[in-house]
């Protein structure tokens, strides 16, 4: 590649997928990476006691036959905290990219409790438009963590 005098050569902002993923190529095998392991390993009790705090604040707003309003707004919480902590590395569309995972999020939590059989439990808890709105505001808060990480992209640049 020939570069026009008097101009430094740029440098690609992507890496090869084996620098910035989670597993290096090895001799004929993949070895995981230890330091981002360990970080994703660490990164789930935080978000199990995101959960279990409200649920041990709020005993007396449970209900089986109501939505849960602080469980829900962690579900918020935690997708927006998600997708800003992923979002570091994606290099643009980051609002996209929240909603692709707050949406495959919500999908996987879906596909969960259909093939427990419980949605039919699930919809008589909440009803069906508080079920949907519930699982929107999961997408909302993954948006939401695109849209700060793009604002923070932006004053850091």
């Amino acid at each position: 590649m020939t570069q026009a005098p008097g101009r430094p050569q740029q440098r690609s902002r992507t890496l090869p997928i084996q620098q910035r993923g989670l597993i290096r190529r090895g001799w004929r095998r993949l070895t995981p990476r230890g330091k981002r392991v360990v970080v994703l390993l660490l990164a789930g009790p935080p978000l199990f006691l995101m959960t279990l705090i409200p649920l041990l604040m709020y005993p007396d707003q449970l209900s089986s036959t109501e939505p849960n309003v602080p469980v829900t707004m962690t579900f918020v919480v935690a997708a927006f905290v998600v997708v800003l902590w992923f979002g570091r590395r994606i290099d643009s569309h980051l609002v996209l990219h929240g909603f692709l995972m707050g949406l495959v999020a919500t999908l996987l939590y879906v596909a969960l409790v259909t093939g427990s059989g419980q949605m039919p439990t699930a919809l008589a808890a909440y009803g069906p438009a508080t079920f949907v709105i519930v699982n929107a505001a999961r997408l909302v808060g993954a948006v939401l963590g695109g849209v700060a990480g793009e604002r923070r992209r932006a004053t850091l640049a």
